[in-house]
């Protein structure tokens, strides 16, 4: 039994480690929230595994875990309905100017990534995280072309109901050429 967070990345992501060595119906995922909840059911014997991102990766591995498989994800920028195309393109300058910072100097911003630990579960020392494995990549378009390829991909694995088109999820006046933007949009 894997441990995942529905709907998240990382759900989408252990099917995608998974999927590429096991028959769908093979794999056994069970929703247990987020990292906490699931490294405490790993550590209780509850679970097999579990789905890590940084800096829970780096405190597994010092913890004495192993890493079993590793991947990469695209993240996406969701907005609702309401938000306007200047809300977004504000938004976007924004989150590119914080990509750039942080990949010009990574060192700068590790100590906010260990925050994210519980301090019940001991100190991970800046040294000790896996800044390698962290890829922060401006906002690019989303292409029709690739929602096609994951909208295919979440049917195929039952996590989406049929009968949407990109039109209807993705909003191109939030398009921004100078940044690449293009959001997913909810309601």
């Amino acid at each position: 039994m894997v441990a995942v967070n529905f709907h998240t990345g990382s759900h989408y992501g252990a099917i995608h480690m998974l999927g590429g060595h096991l028959l769908k119906e093979q794999i056994n995922l069970v929703h247990m929230g987020g990292p906490r909840s699931r490294w405490d059911a790993l550590l209780k014997g509850e679970i097999a595994a579990t789905p890590m991102m940084e800096p829970w990766i780096s405190f597994a591995l010092k913890a004495g875990g192993k890493i079993l498989a590793e991947s990469r994800y695209r993240g996406s920028e969701v907005v609702t309905w309401d938000t306007t195309p200047d809300q977004v393109h504000a938004f976007g300058r924004a989150l590119n100017r914080a990509v750039a910072d942080f990949n010009a100097r990574p060192s700068a911003f590790i100590h906010h990534i260990l925050e994210d630990l519980p301090g019940d579960l001991g100190r991970l020392e800046p040294h000790e995280f896996g800044v390698h494995r962290l890829r922060y990549l401006p906002l690019r378009p989303y292409p029709k072309s690739e929602f096609k390829r994951t909208y295919q991909w979440l049917l195929n694995w039952d996590l989406i109901d049929g009968g949407l088109a990109y039109e209807d999820v993705v909003d191109p006046s939030c398009f921004m050429p100078d940044q690449g933007l293009m959001v997913l949009v909810t309601s």
